[in-house]
């Protein structure tokens, strides 16, 4: 009997394929507005590489074995930012806020990509919010690339 216990164990073990058990502290520790003010900052270097601390990945916040806890903390955090950005680039018309919206809806999905499909809800829910905004500019374009490959 408890060597049923160990294979099950293994087999499910041998089932991740993200590797981490939990989202990074960085996507879910601290206070919301904490959490949005950081992901603006690292946003900032988009198109280039866009880290949190530590060097995660936003990716790496939805890429794992999580709880529906971390998930509805990544989710939030993610929609704030994601509405941020919707406004400032409908009031701006900005090109910087269109290249850091497509970097994090890419990087979002290359990170649902990953989790297979336990982030599927929170990305269509992030889809959402792009009614308005012109997802064929040049700017947005060249960011949603750039989440997909390395976000």
């Amino acid at each position: 009997m408890c060597a049923l216990g160990v294979i099950a164990l293994l087999v499910g073990a041998c089932g991740r394929q993200s590797g981490l058990d939990h989202a990074p502290g960085v996507c879910v520790n601290g206070l919301a507005s904490e959490r949005v003010a950081d992901m603006h900052a690292a946003l900032a270097k988009a198109p280039g590489p866009v880290a949190l601390g530590g060097g995660i990945r936003i990716s790496d916040c939805l890429g794992h074995d999580s709880s529906s806890g971390e998930i509805q903390t990544v989710g939030s955090t993610l929609l704030s930012v994601t509405q941020d950005l919707v406004d400032a680039s409908k009031r701006r018309r900005s090109d910087v806020a269109l290249t850091e919206l497509g970097y994090l809806i890419g990087a979002a999905h290359r990170g649902a990509a990953r989790a297979q499909g336990v982030a599927d809800e929170l990305v269509r829910r992030l889809d959402q919010e792009l009614q308005d905004v012109d997802v064929g500019a040049p700017a947005y374009k060249t960011g949603e690339r750039a989440g997909r490959a390395g976000g």
